[in-house]
């Protein structure tokens, strides 16, 4: 498995919701939201 971690960069269009999403259906992987 890959260690590192899922980056989200939020440009203000809809980030927020997708790191949502990521979270609900990759519990045990690391994000990074920025």
């Amino acid at each position: 498995m890959d260690p590192r971690p899922i980056g989200v960069f939020d440009s203000g269009l809809g980030g927020l919701s997708a790191v949502r999403v990521l979270r609900r259906l990759l519990p045990s992987e690391p994000i990074v939201y920025l």
